[in-house]
């Protein structure tokens, strides 16, 4: 992930150039939404792929999409106002990446210490946060089976920075709060 950061140009915002680790803790929500436009549509400029080559592409329509997304999205907003110990802050934000370009989805990633969505592609963005960061992997529609972050992140980080909440949809929004809660007070602000 470092060779990507760094050829993207994007190692300023990094723990390699901070003297010390932010005491706060950003908690980004994986919001999943059928885009007008196919990603590889809307950022295509002829650098890496022919933009004719997805010309054909329509709608993208998204599964395992949280039917209670604007329900969820206002619930952890309240995750700054709560108390934890040792004390920190939480910048909470919500992100679509279908809608971002690439380096703003990879700009994201390196600031985010606790990552929260549903079981798909974009959870695998979680290898570019740092190592201090956690990742809560929401197993709705089916794909509470699936192991694909879990193994990921057992491999990268540990047990402790990874959790699955097999959930129906739509969410628990107090029990997701409550796990997610939970990650913000697990999240080393002393270390990087």
């Amino acid at each position: 992930s470092d060779f990507v950061i760094r050829g993207m140009k994007l190692h300023h915002l990094t723990h390699y150039v901070r003297p010390e680790p932010p005491r706060y803790v950003v908690v980004t929500w994986m919001t999943r939404k059928s885009s007008v436009k196919w990603p590889e549509r809307a950022f295509c400029d002829d650098r890496f792929f022919k933009c004719d080559l997805f010309k054909h592409l329509d709608m993208r329509q998204l599964g395992r999409v949280v039917k209670n997304d604007e329900e969820v999205t206002r619930k952890l907003q309240e995750l700054d106002g709560q108390h934890y110990s040792p004390p920190r802050r939480v910048v909470f934000q919500p992100k679509d990446y279908n809608v971002l370009p690439l380096t703003e989805q990879i700009a994201n990633d390196i600031i985010t210490d606790v990552m929260v969505g549903p079981h798909g592609a974009g959870l695998m963005h979680s290898v570019f946060m740092s190592d201090r960061a956690m990742l809560i992997e929401l197993g709705i529609d089916g794909s509470g089976g699936l192991k694909h972050f879990e193994n990921l992140q057992k491999w990268r980080r540990s047990d402790q920075q990874y959790l699955r909440i097999n959930a129906k949809n739509p969410v628990d929004v107090n029990q997701l709060f409550d796990k997610v809660k939970e990650m913000v007070g697990k999240v080393d602000i002393t270390s990087y």
